[in-house]
């Protein structure tokens, strides 16, 4: 469904990451920027669309909650609500992105309705979209990848069930890094 908008995505970290390394002795990329490439490699390949994103989008009954990122595309009529994480420990990352998908359908099941900011989007196709990326330089992260890979992370993430589901996985070799890098997604029908 979004080939496109991932082949951009990859096509900018490769040209982020070839020309330069932008972490100081780490393999520590902050999460902002997959949200923020995403966007850009969405805004790009949908240029020609009524486009736009929003990031730290405020919401709940005191606006104390967020989600990292909603793209909505007017043109498609699709909304997107986007959350990023970095596969630093797998454990508690796991259990943070897994909250994090159960937060964007609880969402939209509950407060899109009546959020008054989407009233002119009430008809919009609406997805949840995690984003997260991975160093494959444990076993522990390696079967993290691995689950993406065979698409079993999130079978077990009853808010999920018979909802339309992809997984996409983009891995890649950065110079100067032993192990391997992946950029992570699962976009659900969250309707």
């Amino acid at each position: 469904m979004l080939e496109k908008v991932f082949e951009t995505y990859k096509d900018i970290y490769l040209k982020i990451v070839d020309s330069f390394y932008p972490s100081l002795g780490s393999t520590g990329f902050q999460e902002r920027n997959l949200t923020v490439n995403f966007s850009k490699a969405y805004e790009k390949t949908f240029e020609n669309e009524m486009v736009f994103s929003w990031f730290e989008l405020q919401f709940g009954e005191n606006k104390d909650n967020h989600f990292d990122c909603v793209i909505v595309n007017q043109s498609k009529k699709e909304i997107y609500f986007v959350e990023s994480k970095r596969f630093t420990n797998t454990t508690s990352k796991t259990a943070s992105i897994r909250h994090d998908v159960k937060r964007i359908q609880d969402y939209v099941d509950k407060d899109f309705s009546i959020d008054e900011r989407f009233d002119k989007f009430k008809e919009f196709k609406v997805y949840g979209l995690i984003l997260a990326d991975i160093w494959l330089e444990n076993n522990k992260k390696i079967a993290v990848y691995d689950r993406f890979i065979n698409k079993t992370f999130f079978n077990d993430v009853t808010e999920l069930l018979n909802k339309s589901c992809d997984y996409k996985v983009i891995d890649f070799k950065i110079k100067r890094c032993e192990a391997k890098y992946a950029l992570l997604s699962f976009l659900w029908t969250a309707e």
